[in-house]
């Protein structure tokens, strides 16, 4: 009897090892478990921020690109105000006001259609008996958005082309 106790308390020994080996096991797993997610964060959280930063570049790198183009547009501008007009008709006489913004709504990209603002727009430019050369600048005055961003994208040759 004594023998068979001694047995029931070994396995029972060895039943309770056997448990606290498994539990020790699970608790390891669950741990390396814990670590997979969390790199896995760190690396999505980074991921997200090189997006970010990349994108910040993107709209920093547009941005001068549009000041860049503002300051030619008002290089040309005050360019063509200082000169006098000796019937050349690419020159801007002094005092017509051409960096003035047409008196004309500014263009809706919800509610215009591209190519009906376009059309009252030449109308508009043609019964203020404005210079074809200077439409694109009193366009480009008109526009906002993802139109403005298109037509400052566009080099000058194909912006003064787009405004006829």
């Amino acid at each position: 009897m004594m023998m068979m106790i001694k047995r029931l308390e070994i396995k029972q020994k060895e039943m309770e090892d056997k448990r606290l080996e498994q539990q020790r096991l699970f608790e390891i797993d669950q741990k390396a478990k814990e670590a997979e997610r969390k790199v896995k964060e760190d690396e999505r959280l980074e991921k997200m921020m090189l997006f970010e930063i990349e994108q910040k570049a993107k709209e920093d790198e547009r941005l001068e690109k549009l000041r860049i183009f503002d300051r030619e547009q008002e290089a040309r501008v005050a360019e063509g105000r200082g000169k006098q007009s000796d019937g050349n008709e690419a020159e801007v006489p002094v005092g017509k006001g051409v960096d003035k913004v047409p008196k004309m709504p500014y263009f809706d990209e919800e509610r215009d259609f591209m190519g009906s603002y376009l059309g009252r727009f030449q109308r508009f430019a043609e019964t203020q008996k404005w210079k074809r050369e200077h439409w694109a600048m009193y366009l480009s005055a008109l526009l906002k958005g993802r139109a403005l961003d298109v037509y400052s994208r566009m080099p000058p040759e194909q912006t003064s082309r787009a405004a006829r």
